[in-house]
């Protein structure tokens, strides 16, 4: 099995399908090298299309929080 790191892409380049790019070549290498599985994690919303359009499903859902001490 595989997983993918946190990936991210500059302000300045989003929308050009980098993002799309970068998860379908990792997923693709992980086929290659064997994997049968891949797993994906990630703590905000709106992933979901991202890893959704690379064919991803949620297996489960998990939030997390912050707050500021003094």
């Amino acid at each position: 099995m595989g997983l993918l790191g946190c990936l991210a892409v500059l302000q300045a380049h989003r929308g050009q399908g980098i993002a799309t790019r970068l998860v379908r070549y990792a997923t693709e290498y992980l086929a290659r090298t064997g994997a049968k599985f891949a797993f994906v994690g990630y703590t905000y919303s709106g992933m979901e299309r991202l890893y959704g359009k690379c064919g991803y499903k949620i297996s489960s859902y998990y939030l997390m929080g912050k707050k500021t001490l003094q």
